[in-house]
């Protein structure tokens, strides 16, 4: 099975009337299967910091969002009001490994001429 990681900024954890709250930036380990453009979570990562040098300085840290109430908010999110997001980034993935494929195919080919020669 193939994945991508899909980063999100500001997904809103609450929407009321239209307002959104509770902006939340991390990313979403998708795994994807490339045949018909499918794809499910897998992880759900928020980004954290630490802070390291008297506390002036923060080092960037994604913390996994174990299952629960948090964790079913988010992946409500990619799957409701984020999900045409999520699938051009897959989609895109996809178009992207297809052409990989193709210059490998592509490669191989000339190589398997190039010895019969």
């Amino acid at each position: 099975m193939t994945s991508l990681l899909f980063n999100f900024e500001e997904l809103p954890l609450l929407i009321d009337l239209g307002t959104e709250g509770g902006l939340v930036n991390g990313s979403a380990e998708i795994g994807y299967i490339v045949s018909n453009g499918d794809w499910y979570i897998r992880k759900i990562y928020l980004d954290g910091y630490k802070p390291v040098k008297n506390g002036c300085v923060f080092e960037r840290k994604s913390v996994e969002v174990e299952q629960g109430p948090l964790y079913n908010i988010i992946v409500g999110r990619l799957y409701g009001e984020w999900h045409d997001r999520v699938q051009e980034a897959v989609n895109q993935q996809i178009a992207g490994d297809c052409s990989i494929a193709h210059v490998f195919d592509h490669r191989h080919d000339s190589l398997k001429h190039a010895r019969a020669l």
